[in-house]
């Protein structure tokens, strides 16, 4: 299947469903404004998505870093054994029990969640998607396309609204304080961030307190909740 063009003409939404429709196999790419984002598909489900890079498993490594699941020695380690086996980032990380694969398993699906999401907020760009052999990694899981579809327009939906209550994205989010010390300046952020008494009891039942951070503005406090 020959499948290409402009997303002013095609909606990713009409490319997702006719591939999984037909249940092809390959890799769609996607680009924006130089960014290259990538989609591999197998049998009609997304297998993984990642941005175009010239490292391989760069991004992954990135997330990898950024949720703490690998320390910067540990990558490290890893890079160099690469360098001498030639293997992929997450099979050297696993036999050098580096990282777990639970870690791995919810590290590789938050990078593919991620790069959907940022796929389905543009509205302009090209793609094509070309049929070639794609394996599966040790921690990929394919999953529908219509589910992952469905999950992308929704998370797509609900930024709309996010946004217009979403602090400045110039600001720094300061590391999260422990218990303790969140409680002791709730007052002041419950005052200052614009969340109800009521709604942050929520927010503080349904996630641990140390998924949430604040930081410090001219305006005040600002809560920030962290993705897992």
């Amino acid at each position: 299947m020959s499948l290409q063009g402009v997303l002013a003409d095609f909606p990713l939404a009409d490319v997702f469903q006719l591939i999984a429709q037909q249940r092809k196999t390959g890799v769609l790419e996607v680009e924006r404004r130089g960014r290259i984002l990538l989609v591999n598909f197998l049998e009609g489900q997304v297998l993984s998505a990642r941005p175009s890079e010239t490292r391989p498993d760069g991004s992954l490594a990135g997330y990898l870093l950024r949720t703490g699941a690998l320390a910067e020695p540990a990558l490290a380690e890893a890079r160099k054994r690469q360098e001498e086996t030639l293997e992929p980032l997450v099979q050297t990380l696993l036999q050098r029990g580096l990282v777990s694969r639970a870690d791995l398993e919810q590290v590789t699906r938050l990078a593919t969640d991620e790069t959907i999401f940022e796929l389905f907020l543009w509205d302009e760009g090209r793609f094509a998607f070309r049929a070639e052999n794609v394996v599966a990694g040790p921690c990929d899981k394919a999953v529908g396309a219509e589910m992952v579809l469905l999950d992308a327009l929704r998370m797509r939906d609900e930024w709309v609204t996010i946004q217009g209550w979403l602090p400045d994205l110039s600001v720094v989010v300061a590391p999260s304080l422990d218990a303790e010390g969140f409680r002791a300046k709730r007052a002041s952020i419950e005052s200052s961030s614009g969340v109800s008494g009521a709604d942050l009891e929520r927010l503080l039942a349904a996630v641990p307190v140390d998924r949430y951070s604040y930081s410090r503005s001219p305006d005040g406090y600002r809560l920030w909740r962290i993705r897992p």
